[in-house]
């Protein structure tokens, strides 16, 4: 192993990274490195023939030449190692901790104690290739849990089935992050400028919120850090980097001007709450979808990528407008609409199978429209509402902007009335 920072003599076989590399695309975001340059008093060092790559926090991961990841170092400086054997195979990890741990030949992981001495450990060690540390652990009840550390310094707890339980995100840092995506998708000119402004004006409204006590800063920290991942997914999503951007953008605007989203029927007054009260869930919803192809509720329901319902989208030609002009044919509400109106039909499916005591099928794949699925109201919104948030609904109102009209009409009519027999 190496040190990244290594303040000794550099041997034969290590070499400077010289500005014009930087510049030259082995590492994107020069200033970034610049400033780790400054700190550390030298220039970066790695072996020769490794390769080195910097994300849009300014985290870093570097490769061997097989490719795999033997060190990252995170936006905070701190820095994790790994081993690995010819074959490809993880076999140690070094945590910035200070903590170290090595794969026995039986495959299970165990401690290295300060005097050398192994320690059973109940952990599993592998490196995603965006450089995120996942550790893997179980508990007596047999139940499997998934802690990823990213080089962001964010950090996740997920179940088995993959459905985020806990998440860790430092607003000021997803918010270094946001500016370097958007200057990306600028430079891939797969942004233009009013598009870039427009999310940054939005981000803004979505901070004067906090400001406001409307919602928490962690909940603010939370949505961008869903809406960075659905920008960086971009170019591997179903969808395409722009429809992408599209449906962050109007995430992140909804999501700090709430009032402005559509509340013409009983499912889009349910994505309007959600955005007012918990818009960290309507954008986890959204990333997970596009990312993962797939999106497990709290209640451990998994609903799956459609194409038939997801994918149309793409095929319209879109004008960019800012979002809220059209609010009825808003794309994150549409996509929303799809994957809520599917939970529904999944818990409907999973309550049958319970009662008549079947067996519950997948039906991810079938394709059905909100109109051809019918109406969603009563019992079953505040349900939905738990089922994507893990909270009860706690008295919420789903009423649509037509019922509450009709009630309004109704209470007229009546007051007229009592107000004639007054008279």
């Amino acid at each position: 192993m190496f040190s990244l920072f290594s303040k000794n003599k550099k041997p034969a076989d290590q070499r400077d990274v010289t500005e014009s590399e930087w510049k030259g695309g082995i590492v994107s975001g020069a200033d970034a490195l610049r400033r780790r340059r400054d700190v550390y008093g030298q220039a970066l060092r790695f072996p020769a023939g490794e390769s080195i790559q910097q994300d849009n926090s300014g985290g870093l991961s570097i490769k061997n030449r097989s490719g795999n990841i033997v060190k990252t170092v995170d936006r905070f400086d701190r820095e994790t190692v790994f081993g690995w054997n010819p074959e490809g195979q993880m076999i140690s990890v070094a945590l910035a901790t200070g903590e170290s741990f090595k794969k026995i030949e039986n495959g299970s992981w165990v401690r290295i104690l300060d005097n050398g001495k192994l320690q059973v450990s109940a952990y599993e060690f592998s490196v995603l290739r965006d450089g995120t540390l996942r550790i893997g652990y179980g508990t007596a009840n047999g139940s499997r849990f998934f802690r990823d550390s990213r080089l962001d310094g964010s950090a996740t707890m997920l179940n088995e089935k993959g459905r985020l339980l806990a998440l860790k995100a430092d607003l000021a840092s997803q918010h270094e992050r946001l500016y370097k995506i958007l200057d990306n998708l600028l430079r891939e000119r797969l942004i233009n400028n009013d598009q870039r402004q427009g999310m940054c004006d939005a981000y803004h409204a979505l901070v004067r919120r906090v400001c406001l006590e409307e919602i928490s800063k962690t909940q603010a920290a939370q949505t961008v850090f869903h809406i960075n991942r659905l920008l960086e997914a971009g170019g591997n999503s179903p969808l395409g980097a722009q429809l992408c951007f599209m449906l962050a953008h109007e995430l992140m605007f909804f999501s700090a001007l709430p009032n402005e989203a559509d509340t013409s029927d009983s499912l889009s007054v349910l994505i309007a709450q959600l955005y007012r009260h918990q818009p960290q869930q309507a954008a986890m919803l959204v990333a997970e979808m596009n990312i993962h192809k797939r999106y497990v509720t709290a209640s451990g329901l998994t609903v799956k990528y459609i194409d038939e319902l997801m994918h149309p989208v793409s095929r319209k030609r879109h004008e960019w407008s800012a979002p809220g002009q059209q609010k009825r044919f808003a794309e994150s509400n549409r996509f929303l609409r799809v994957i809520l109106v599917n939970i529904v039909e999944k818990s409907r499916i999973a309550k049958r199978a319970q009662k008549e005591n079947l067996a519950l099928i997948d039906e991810a794949r079938r394709a059905f429209t909100t109109r051809e699925f019918g109406r969603v109201f009563g019992r079953e919104l505040a349900d939905l509402f738990e089922h994507v948030t893990g909270t009860a609904a706690n008295g919420l109102d789903f009423s649509s902007r037509k019922e509450i009209e009709k009630w309004d009409r109704a209470n007229d009519a009546f007051n007229g009335h009592n107000s004639s027999e007054v008279a």
